[in-house]
């Protein structure tokens, strides 16, 4: 550890270092880490669900400072971008986490058919359950890239930063409101 910092935390009073433990967000790992530890050395106690909790926090930030670690599109981030656009959007989202030039195809390749799969159930549903339908196939699609797909490709204990899902989220608004007038617009007429 930083001796600087270890020197400037034991400055600080109790309740200066608790804040390091309550807005993480503000403080790197390592003065985090160094809070915990003074606050400790005077004898303040934390729980078990406590330590376990900053321990994750401190793991967290370490991860996200660290600039060899990649960064991907987090599993969460995939599986909602299935359910609120398709499973081909969430396809496309998880393939750019991927490396391997082949193994990009074959996710992508599943949000294709997933797509097609889900275009005919729900034509053969009907429009009074079309929605509902959608919604539900989505769910299931998502949950498979998010975990046979990631898992398979990714692995799951592979330590990642999280990227902004901000411009997947405005570029899939381009594509599928417009998309989404047509279609009342067409219907309507």
């Amino acid at each position: 550890m930083n001796q600087d910092v270890k020197d400037l935390l034991a400055t600080k009073t109790d309740e200066e270092l608790d804040n390091y433990l309550r807005y993480p967000k503000k403080f790197s790992s390592s003065e985090i880490e160094e809070a915990l530890v003074e606050l400790q050395r005077r004898e303040k106690t934390f729980t078990d669900l406590q330590l376990v909790y900053l321990q994750r926090v401190i793991e967290r930030k370490r991860i996200q400072e660290d600039p060899t670690i990649p960064s991907y599109y987090s599993q969460m981030g995939i599986w909602w971008f299935s359910v609120l656009f398709s499973v081909l959007f969430g396809a496309i989202l998880l393939s750019l986490n991927i490396q391997n030039r082949r193994d990009k195809w074959v996710v992508i390749g599943f949000g294709i058919t997933y797509f097609v799969f889900i275009f005919i159930m729900v034509e053969r549903v009907g429009s009074s359950s079309a929605t509902l339908t959608s919604i539900i196939l989505n769910s299931i699609g998502g949950a498979v890239l998010q975990t046979y797909f990631w898992n398979k490709y990714i692995g799951m204990r592979t330590p990642y930063r999280r990227k902004s899902i901000l411009i997947p989220v405005l570029i899939a608004l381009g594509i599928s409101v417009p998309l989404l007038i047509l279609s009342v617009y067409f219907n309507g007429v």
